[in-house]
């Protein structure tokens, strides 16, 4: 087997393996990061637009707007770029991105993934290859850090812990139970929740005002402790049950927002930092007393579990220093970042400091408080933006925000959550008797077709290879589906549990649906025409010519013309037809009991003809091409939540 290796400046590129050599020195870089590469340097010289990228890395999914930017910007920093005086990547204001550097290819012999992963591993010690398969949106993969020396990569995966809708943050291990309580957000209000780690959902136990705030349990295992700022400004802590949940004050702090406080169980305290000082609650006692150890109190400092540890974060320019001390302020030890960090955590041990990566993070890292840097984990799927706590047990909780794709149902002018969890549930198809709801999801790492009826959620195809499912629409008797997955489209029989390639190409036609049991309808997108295809004698018949999109609806075409600015309803021989709705250049439509529904993609939003032939805007926030009319409760679409949260955890004794 043979693969291009692209040369340019001092680099060697190969996206077979995903890896950047310069020299002696090789990165492995993120799929997402090396397909958006590969897809410069094959229109070098050419400006790739954002929209281009938008298709080719997303596959037309919609994304944040300013994702695109953040996947170029991480691409200058893998190559030493410089936005400003580019040598390989250049900005072409309001158009998009161009690859500017001579580039020469190389035909190279390869060998099975297995064997070059292997072959990484023996050269390159601190070298975790990424070798898992492009996907929307991943789940946590070990990556190699390779500015960082004496960095070692742990091989663990993150698993999701809640799944709300929402902000969930400050998670806090129970001390002897698989449960933790968090900090979550209740539509525009904050509460305090508690769960069971394998338990789908969470309890509320009692509301507080700021998202900030942070409960830990006692040891008891019974109490809870958090901060909290009053309406008057006043700094206290409290203390509340889960069975009896009303905050009593145990004691109060000195600042302007809830603080973080940490168990110390050796000693029967708790530890935080407020403006007058550092600072140790007994609880048995009811006393709290000053740490006076010289340390400068503008810095961020956390005592170890063992409570003869402090770790004190300062912050220098775009640097951090993390020094230990001991009681008596002695310094034992330092480590520089050459990134800032706003926070840090002790291992339960006290023999080592977690702390994320460069900002946005992708990434958790141990210190032991010598020279060894180890990656915990990485994700390319979102932010890290908190490591919430680590058990006795080696498992540790962090907060990882994202843009999450849920499957919501929209009907009479409402719309509710009908799939909804830590990944990327999407293209959901309603079944006939609307009891059963089609979709994929990346849940176990590569795209697979899931079903969903009632509270039972079941996996239906077992793809081994990477792949993309763009659609998925019922057969009238719900036995089979249309899949559209990569370039090609499939029919799975769910009886027989059985998947055909149907001999069309998925890149060239659009608009498939079902005219009846063995009778399917598309449009080519080349040559604007409407098919039939007959699934049991394989032939194709042609309907209409000029058409970019059709539906059949009651006996009724609706079409658009070639432009697809106007939309017409006609008998199913074509013979008259009457206006919709015109000026719709650029945009999707619906027909669904009698009333039309436009789709725009930039900016997102689903609006519905009136009476009076004006659009009005129904609501945003989705995926506009996911839309789809179900048989009784109107429609399933990709609901974008942009401001999600979720506490996931790893194990680190998995390594």
């Amino acid at each position: 087997m043979t693969t291009t290796i692209y040369t340019f400046s001092h680099w060697q590129f190969d996206p077979h393996n995903g890896t950047l050599r310069n020299g002696d020195d090789v990165i492995a870089i993120e799929p997402q990061q090396a397909n958006l590469l590969l897809l410069l340097i094959n229109n070098k010289n050419k400006v790739v637009t954002r929209d281009q990228i938008t298709s080719s890395i997303w596959h037309n999914i919609i994304v944040e707007d300013n994702t695109i930017s953040k996947a170029i910007t991480r691409l200058r920093q893998l190559l030493n770029d410089n936005a400003k005086s580019p040598i390989f990547i250049k900005t072409v204001p309001k158009r998009g991105y161009q690859f500017i550097a001579h580039v020469t290819n190389v035909q190279a012999s390869v060998e099975s993934s297995s064997n070059v992963t292997a072959k990484l591993f023996t050269r390159l010690s601190f070298i975790f290859a990424i070798c898992l398969l492009v996907v929307l949106i991943l789940v946590f993969l070990p990556v190699q850090l390779s500015h960082n020396q004496g960095l070692t990569t742990l091989n663990t995966i993150g698993t999701p812990v809640t799944f709300r809708e929402g902000r969930d943050q400050n998670a806090n291990f129970h001390p002897f139970e698989q449960r933790i309580v968090f900090n979550g957000r209740v539509e525009n209000r904050f509460a305090i929740f508690e769960k069971q780690l394998n338990d789908a959902s969470a309890r509320e136990v009692i509301e507080v005002n700021s998202p900030l705030i942070s409960p830990i349990w006692l040891p008891d295992g019974k109490h809870v402790v958090f901060s909290s700022v009053d309406q008057q400004g006043n700094c206290k802590l409290f203390k509340t049950t889960l069975t009896n949940p009303q905050a009593k004050e145990i004691t109060q702090c000195l600042s302007d927002k809830p603080l973080t406080v940490s168990l110390i169980s050796k000693i029967n305290a708790l530890f935080w930092q407020d403006n007058a000082g550092l600072w140790l609650y007994y609880w048995h006692e009811k006393r709290k007393e000053p740490l006076n150890i010289g340390i400068d109190n503008s810095s961020h400092t956390r005592l170890s579990p063992d409570g003869n540890l402090f770790a004190t974060l300062y912050k220098q320019g775009a640097h951090s220093k993390i020094s230990i001390f001991d009681r008596n302020g002695n310094e034992l030890s330092s480590k520089t970042l050459n990134h800032s960090i706003d926070s840090l955590l002790w291992d339960q041990t006290s023999k080592s400091i977690y702390f994320l990566g460069q900002h946005p993070a992708k990434e958790i890292l141990q210190w032991d408080l010598s020279d060894t840097t180890q990656v915990i984990t990485t994700t390319a799927y979102g932010t890290i933006s908190q490591i919430d706590d680590i058990n006795h047990q080696g498992q540790l909780l962090f907060t990882l925000s994202a843009i999450d794709i849920d499957i919501a149902l929209f009907n009479h002018d409402k719309s509710t959550t009908i799939v909804n969890s830590a990944f990327a549930d999407y293209n959901a198809a309603m079944s006939p008797d609307s009891n059963t709801i089609a979709f994929a999801s990346k849940r176990s790492g590569l795209a697979q077709i899931l079903l969903k009826k009632g509270e039972s959620t079941v996996q239906l195809s077992n793809y081994k290879k990477a792949s993309y499912i763009y659609d998925l629409t019922w057969s009238p008797d719900g036995k089979k589906l249309l899949v559209k997955r990569n370039n090609q489209i499939y029919l799975y029989d769910l009886i027989e549990n059985t998947e055909t390639t149907l001999p069309f190409d998925a890149e060239q036609t659009k608009q498939w649906q079902w005219l009846s049991n063995t009778q399917i309808a598309y449009v080519n997108k080349e040559t604007n025409t409407l098919f039939l295809h007959d699934l049991t004698s394989d032939n194709t018949e042609l309907l209409k010519t000029h058409v970019s999109n059709a539906q059949l609806v009651d006996k009724s075409w609706y079409i658009s013309d070639e432009q697809g600015s106007s939309v017409f309803s006609t008998d199913s021989n074509f013979q008259a037809q009457t206006l919709i709705a015109d000026n719709l250049a650029g945009r999707d439509w619906l027909v669904y009991q009698n009333e039309l529904y436009v789709f725009n993609i930039n900016p997102s939003r689903v609006s519905k003809l009136t009476s009076n032939g004006e659009l009005d805007i129904l609501f945003g926030r989705l995926n506009p091409l996911s839309f789809k009319a179900t048989s009784d409760f109107g429609f399933v679409f990709n609901q974008i939540n942009s401001n999600e949260a979720n506490i996931y955890m790893i194990d680190l004794n998995m390594n």
